[in-house]
């Protein structure tokens, strides 16, 4: 048993019950017909009342769908470079290269993962917008 002689279940329903009841009251009701044709009396002729475009926390408007595949190949591409370098530096000093040879085994596998990284991510900011 529980609070006052009832079961959890119960008492936890009745305290919910009335809670959402409280919250209902306070929500704002419906505009009524009266409410709307004086809202359209007041808007200007030719305006339509269409949703606002969502704007960022300083007014600035959101990036669009080019800009934000661009920047995920940007953000992979610098990604995938770093890798490249890592993974590169070591592969190639591994086999035994030194001077010019290290130098064009690293910018080959940077551009390499640099550009297969970008890839994969551009495609993924696209299916993401």
């Amino acid at each position: 048993m529980g609070i006052n002689g009832r079961r959890h279940e119960d008492a936890r329903t009745v305290r919910t019950a009335s809670t959402n009841r409280r919250n209902c009251e306070d929500r704002p009701r419906e505009p009524t017909a009266a409410a709307v044709a004086e809202r359209e009396k007041k808007q200007p002729k030719g305006a339509t009342s269409e949703m606002p475009v969502d704007v960022g926390p300083y007014g600035q408007s959101q990036p669009g769908g080019f800009d934000r595949v661009k920047m995920g190949f940007v953000m992979g591409c610098a990604v995938g470079m770093a890798a490249g370098a890592l993974f590169g530096t070591f592969s190639c000093l591994s086999v035994g290269m030194r001077g010019r040879e290290l130098m064009g085994g690293i910018r080959k596998t940077m551009m390499q993962s640099g550009g297969t990284f970008g890839t994969f991510m551009a495609v993924g900011m696209g299916i993401r917008c």
